[in-house]
């Protein structure tokens, strides 16, 4: 409390990206637990929040050598986009020609222009993957997380993004 009243609003400003740093390792560890999920599932959360962990320090480091306001405001963003869990909408997201199913979450890693890397954050969709092309998909065989680029209007129209980005 006694923080609060002799910080100025930039310092309190980092305060709150610690806080977040702080909740983002706490979600970790609920993963990294016995009862998280399987171990690419731990995995692909890693690779996810270690992602947004360097997208933090980035702003924390902005802020405290006084970046412009419009700068930091564009990273505040991008940490909004690549920090929520987006869910698989339609029947599938198709990433690196598999097939994710519907009510699958999926993250996202990087944004390029109009391209968007995803991760699958879901526990191998109970065999319910596909791969396009002649070949199948052995869930128990995947040794990565499933993770490629797709369009960002592919991933607008067949994912929750829109309603999440809307509502924060």
């Amino acid at each position: 409390e006694a923080i609060e009243k002799m910080a100025t609003d930039r310092e309190k400003e980092i305060i709150s990206y610690y806080y977040s740093k702080w909740e983002i390792l706490q979600k970790l560890q609920q993963v990294w637990s016995p009862s998280g999920g399987s171990a690419l599932r731990k995995q692909a959360f890693m690779i996810q929040f270690v992602g947004v962990l360097k997208l933090i320090n980035e702003i924390i480091e902005k802020l405290k050598n006084n970046a412009p306001p419009q700068e930091i405001l564009a990273m505040k963003g991008l940490l909004t986009t690549r920090s929520a869990i987006y869910n698989v909408k339609s029947s599938y997201l198709l990433v690196s020609n598999i097939k994710i199913p519907k009510d699958q979450p999926v993250g996202i890693n990087e944004i390029a222009g109009d391209k968007i890397k995803v991760i699958h954050l879901g526990d191998k969709a109970e065999g319910r993957l596909s791969i396009v092309g002649p070949t199948s998909i052995d869930n128990s065989n995947l040794t990565e997380p499933i993770s490629g680029w797709v369009s960002k209007e592919e991933f607008e129209k067949r994912t929750d993004y829109a309603d999440i980005i809307k509502h924060r």
